[in-house]
């Protein structure tokens, strides 16, 4: 497994990832048509690659399988945190998030952020975050419950 940084030929293989989490893993804290609102959001981001582009972006890689992905913002926030959904429980969250929190305390961040899905809350914990609240997030229409969540920097 390689841990590298974001290229823009991958986003073919981050988005089926991003659906395919969503549609096989977050189903067990999810209705079929909360993640299908959801997952069909992968089909947008293509229009967020410079996004992807501007903040930092790390993927895992397996022989040539993309089995993780995730980006930071100079200022702490966690945006995306993506496994494969047969790549799961395998350390490679934990990973890309130790090597997204190196690169932002680099930058001086102090407290990360991150809105935690309800099937990510538990990883986030147990790497240290902390629950700041719990919210509902509309998405055309259907809301998903999610969590505010932060990580003080020692």
């Amino acid at each position: 497994m390689i841990f590298r940084k974001f290229e823009p030929r991958d986003m073919e293989q981050i988005i089926s990832l991003f659906k395919g989490t969503v549609l096989n893993v977050n189903i067990r804290d999810y209705s079929p048509r909360q993640v299908k609102v959801w997952a069909d959001r992968g089909n947008s981001l293509i229009e967020r690659i410079d996004i992807f582009k501007e903040m930092y972006t790390i993927v895992a890689e397996d022989k040539g399988i993309i089995t993780g992905y995730g980006n930071v913002t100079d200022k702490g926030y966690i945006d995306h945190l993506y496994v494969h959904k047969d790549y799961q429980n395998m350390g490679i969250a934990t990973e890309i998030c130790n090597l997204l929190e190196t690169y932002a305390k680099s930058k001086g961040v102090k407290c990360f952020s991150v809105h935690a899905s309800i099937t990510a809350k538990g990883f986030f914990t147990r790497i240290g975050y902390r629950s700041v609240r719990k919210q509902q997030v509309p998405l055309d229409g259907i809301f998903l419950t999610n969590f505010v969540m932060e990580k003080l920097v020692n």
